[in-house]
């Protein structure tokens, strides 16, 4: 590790740490705040959202195909993926041994920011053991939101 940033620490947000590291008592320990700082920048400059939902990152998901939710329902088995990404020809939905598996990919192709993207994802959702994998049903909405359905035995 290198000792320029420990010595020039007063520059970047000050601390006592660059003080204490050649002071002869080294069994002091350090403060917390000392250990867990960003590196470069201040915290002060770190503003984090109020509410999680605001966060960017959150409402995209955290890669395409990765907004699922799973419908509890005791007649059935329902499952919704986001694929707005993909075109229905793009997207793969099968039943291998007890576990719905859907896949989506497409080639490199220009999106809304003008910039060439290349998607692909695989998602495998096991199905409930009350849930026959030959009664599995999927329909893709206009909006791109793929629904995978299948009736409960009873």
């Amino acid at each position: 590790m290198a000792l320029f940033p420990l010595l020039n620490r007063s520059v970047l947000g000050g601390s006592e740490l660059a003080r204490r590291l050649f002071d002869d008592d080294f069994g002091s320990s350090f403060l917390d705040g000392e250990l867990f700082d960003p590196p470069f920048y201040h915290q002060r400059f770190y503003i984090q959202p109020k509410n999680q939902q605001q966060c960017p990152y959150r409402q995209r998901g955290h890669g395409p195909g990765s907004q699922a939710v799973m419908e509890s329902d005791p007649n059935k088995f329902a499952l919704r993926v986001d694929v707005r990404h993909f075109a229905p020809e793009e997207i793969t939905v099968k039943t291998v041994d007890n576990c719905v598996v859907v896949h989506g990919k497409h080639e490199e192709k220009s999106d809304e920011t003008g910039s060439y993207v290349k998607r692909e994802f695989t998602r495998r959702y096991v199905l409930p053991e009350d849930v026959d994998p030959h009664t599995v049903t999927s329909s893709l909405s206009a909006g791109g939101l793929l629904a995978v359905e299948a009736p409960r035995k009873t």
